[in-house]
């Protein structure tokens, strides 16, 4: 008997009235029906051998001859229960595609997953129908039976899971490919991402590609690898910065202090050139301030007025007279560039075949290096110190003749000189040209002298025009 004509049957027996009590509803003791097992049963598990279903029960008071009403609380109640045998049967399947992931994915996906129970068991499925009715005459209590085969349920669940699954993947995988995120956190939420993609099935989501999943993210992996290596270029040029900027602080001396002030500048440089600003790495200090701060330590006022007219604001405090050449502009960042650093100074000059060491060129040129701020190696500077190497050698002879007028002897160097110096950051300056000095009457060690004092200018002029490119 269905229900439709069970509920017709029991009007036309005038089980239910107006005004009639809820101990009677009006059967006979022939129209009474044995009180089936399932009335005291909660939500039998009928899923096991031959059962193959989820069963939910629910009854409603028969009130003021409301049959209607009745029905329809009794079968919202059966349902619900329908809706709690399903959720504890599919619990355990969903928990064990939780325990599939490492703790970052069960975070990420706990929501959904959670979801999956609550909207497989609330589903109103086609087949869920009315399985047996009951009318308690004692009570006056309406009992109805429904049930939904677990085939159907288990579809369900399927989909239901494989749909939450893929919600989340996606999730992820925009936040992976957000560039304003910090990028542990894209890197964790392109694992999860991974991680989902061995678990969806992509047969229940016809919207899903599984290998257009992977494209997704293979090209994310390289992105976001590219996202670390820059991260962490940035986080090391902010540590370098900080503790130069740390070094400038605690300096009294002034040459300490310009020297702290250079490198701190260098290295803010660096870092803004890596990027403007850094997601996950916020800067502890205004970089405008931290600029013009730096500018007027290091002592540079054309690099200070280049770089604020380039961002758009007012000009330092103290003006530089005249317009800066690209000359000066190239002093200031060879001067910047020096501060601080260590090189090793080699001159030799090789005449008739006789090298010796040439010192008047070493003088000239570590004069310049040491009035830009560098420190020249010495016996005792640890080779790990020493990342410039600076050569100045002449090759040839010193030529005599005698002046027809005075009869006075005379000297001249003729050969050749090379000059070189390489170091970080594509330094690698090399100068080499054919010497020929006027005739010098004094002596031949007073040729070599000026031939040293015009090597060391003209290779400290190759150096600054390095800073011009």
């Amino acid at each position: 008997m269905n229900f439709q004509i069970f509920l017709c049957w029991v009007l036309s027996l005038g089980m239910v009235s107006v005004g009639v009590g809820a101990a009677d509803c009006g059967l006979t003791a022939a129209q009474q029906t044995p009180q089936p097992s399932w009335v005291t049963q909660s939500a039998p598990d009928d899923t096991g051998a031959g059962g193959g279903r989820y069963d939910g029960v629910g009854s409603s008071l028969i009130t003021g001859g409301d049959l209607a009403r009745a029905t329809t609380e009794a079968r919202s109640r059966a349902n619900a229960e329908l809706a709690q045998s399903i959720r504890v049967h599919i619990s355990s399947a969903v928990k064990t595609s939780e325990s599939k992931l490492t703790e970052n994915g069960q975070t990420a996906v706990r929501s959904s997953i959670e979801a999956v129970t609550d909207s497989v068991a609330d589903l109103q499925l086609q087949s869920v129908a009315v399985q047996g009715q009951w009318v308690d005459p004692a009570a006056c209590r309406l009992w109805l039976r429904v049930s939904v085969p677990a085939a159907e349920a288990l579809r369900a669940q399927r989909q239901a899971l494989a749909t939450g699954l893929v919600a989340t993947f996606d999730v992820q995988i925009k936040q992976a490919g957000q560039e304003a995120m910090p990028v542990p956190e894209r890197e964790r939420a392109l694992g999860v991402a991974a991680e989902l993609l061995a678990l969806i099935d992509p047969a229940q989501v016809s919207t899903f590609s599984a290998p257009v999943a992977r494209m997704q993210i293979d090209a994310l992996r390289l992105a976001v690898t590219d996202a670390r290596r820059r991260f962490d270029l940035y986080a090391l040029q902010l540590a370098r910065h900080l503790q130069a900027n740390s070094q400038l602080t605690a300096a009294t001396a002034t040459g300490q202090r310009r020297v702290a002030a250079a490198h701190a500048l260098s290295t803010l440089q660096t870092l803004l050139g890596i990027a403007p600003a850094m997601p996950g790495l916020p800067l502890p200090f205004e970089v405008n301030d931290r600029m013009a701060q730096l500018f007027g330590e290091s002592g540079t006022p054309c690099l200070a007025k280049q770089w604020l007219n380039d961002h758009g604001l007012p000009p330092p405090a103290v003006q530089v007279a005249a317009a800066c050449s690209a000359t000066a502009l190239a002093q200031e960042r060879r001067q910047l560039y020096w501060a601080g650093q260590t090189v090793a100074v080699h001159c030799a000059i090789t005449l008739g075949g006789q090298t010796q060491p040439w010192d008047k060129a070493c003088a000239g040129i570590q004069d310049h290096l040491v009035r830009q701020g560098v420190t020249i190696a010495d016996a005792q500077t640890s080779p790990t110190a020493i990342v410039h190497q600076l050569t100045l050698a002449a090759t040839g002879t010193i030529q005599q003749r005698q002046d027809p007028d005075t009869q006075a002897r005379l000297w001249r160097f003729e050969g050749t000189i090379t000059s070189s110096l390489t170091g970080p950051g594509q330094i690698n300056i090399q100068d080499r040209y054919e010497g020929l000095t006027g005739w010098n009457p004094v002596s031949a060690a007073m040729t070599t002298d000026i031939l040293a004092l015009n090597a060391v200018k003209r290779f400290d002029a190759a150096i600054t025009q390095h800073w011009e490119k």
